[in-house]
């Protein structure tokens, strides 16, 4: 922005806030005139919103199998799709060195690994976490080629994070947030951060990390990121199964149904635009 530019701005901002009212956006709050110095700017930008974790896409966001090519494609059934999902987890517990025999069922695994595993979803043992649908399904496309995958709903989550802390969990599920820059150091570190339950231990993932934070450069933060991802994608320890969309409710009797928040996601609250927002 030239000089000339940013002081029309500025001047028009003034007027607005003279008046009472911001009229290019119907803002009548927290109207502070920008007339006082020193002041101080800074370079934002918008930036992608992806998964920390999970399998390996393509540019279209599709789920790659083994070999690298689309698990679906557009023209599948709900049901098509489900039997291609079994078909490339076959794909991916041979190429982790599960063996298979002619019925299509596993007959071994490899070493240092089992044909059943636990997994604990820490919420309230009722079954109704996200996770425990997602499991139910999976246990059963899971029995047709032997594999057993034994669900804990457990009560007490506890009882999960203790053996998180213990390291004897095989999977556990659980919610976690994250933001458009994530610091990776709380939950990848291996030394720094208080909620590697993952237990990786990784020195290049580590210098990565801090590296990425030591600077403010976005387009370099993004690169380093993304080698910490491969980084984490190659430990194999985090796979995204839901992520959850909030429900706003609002009186219409009571607010301006014409000055709430528009277009509201999962990233952009109902309250980024409440300044806006009138009574009636």
């Amino acid at each position: 922005m030239s000089g000339a530019n940013l002081k029309a701005t500025v001047d028009a901002w003034n007027a607005a806030c003279a008046a009472g009212e911001d009229a290019a956006y119907g803002r009548k709050v927290q109207l502070a005139a920008l007339d006082t110095a020193p002041y101080y700017a800074w370079k934002t930008q918008n930036t992608n919103i992806g998964s920390i974790g999970g399998l390996i896409i393509d540019t279209d966001a599709r789920i790659l199998d083994v070999d690298g090519n689309p698990i679906y494609t557009d023209e599948m059934t709900d049901d098509e799709k489900f039997a291609a999902a079994l078909e490339a987890a076959k794909g991916f517990f041979a190429a982790a060195g599960y063996t298979f025999g002619d019925d299509g069922k596993m007959t071994a695994a490899p070493a240092g690994a089992k044909l059943s595993y636990e997994v604990m979803i820490g919420a309230a043992g009722t079954g109704d976490h996200p996770s425990f649908a997602i499991l139910t399904d999976a246990k059963a496309a899971l029995a047709t080629i032997g594999f057993d995958l034994e669900i804990n709903d457990i009560t007490d989550s506890n009882i999960m994070w203790d053996a998180n802390n213990a390291g004897t969990s095989e999977l556990w599920c659980a919610a976690w947030q994250a933001t458009l820059d994530p610091d990776m150091v709380q939950i990848y570190h291996s030394t720094k951060g208080s909620s590697n339950h993952y237990r990786i231990a990784d020195e290049t993932l580590d210098a990565d990390i801090m590296d990425a934070r030591s600077t403010a450069d976005q387009a370099y933060r993004k690169s380093v990121y993304k080698q910490c991802l491969d980084i984490i994608m190659d430990w194999a320890v985090e796979i995204p199964v839901y992520q959850r969309q909030n429900c706003v409710i609002y009186s219409t009797e009571r607010i301006n149904a014409d000055t709430f928040t528009p277009d509201v996601t999962t990233y952009y609250n109902w309250y980024a635009d409440v300044e806006n927002m009138e009574m009636n």
